[in-house]
């Protein structure tokens, strides 16, 4: 009997650390020059941080007017989940990196090419 509530403790402990969180940064690059005294002309970044567990496969993430699907932890094994950065340029490129995931995430080329992104 000491053994079984063992296993169960052991199990509730453990399992919901097993479930994968998926995370996008977007990050906003922008500078601005007002041509004024004192020279206000700076550049500023701003990060914005989305964490959730995804019930579904595709992450869809809309930024400057661009729709990227990402694929995200849902759709297989990812141990540390799918973890992406959308970088918004100030001049409105768009730029992506895969930071923690395995195969089953959408890879960095496809991101920075365009192909998650149109």
């Amino acid at each position: 009997m000491k053994k079984v509530l063992f296993v169960a403790v052991a199990l509730a402990i453990v399992l919901p650390c097993v479930a994968a969180a998926d995370t996008v940064w977007v990050v906003t690059e922008s500078s601005i020059d007002a041509g004024s005294s004192p020279p206000a002309a700076e550049s500023k970044t701003s990060t914005a941080e989305y964490a959730f567990r995804p019930e579904k496969i595709d992450i869809i993430v809309v930024v400057a007017g661009r729709k990227c699907a990402l694929r995200s932890s849902a759709a297989g094994s990812v141990p540390m989940g799918c973890n992406y950065t959308i970088t918004v340029a100030a001049d409105g490129s768009l730029s992506g990196e895969l930071r923690a995931g395995n195969m089953v995430c959408t890879q960095t080329p496809d991101i920075v090419v365009g192909k998650a992104c149109k």
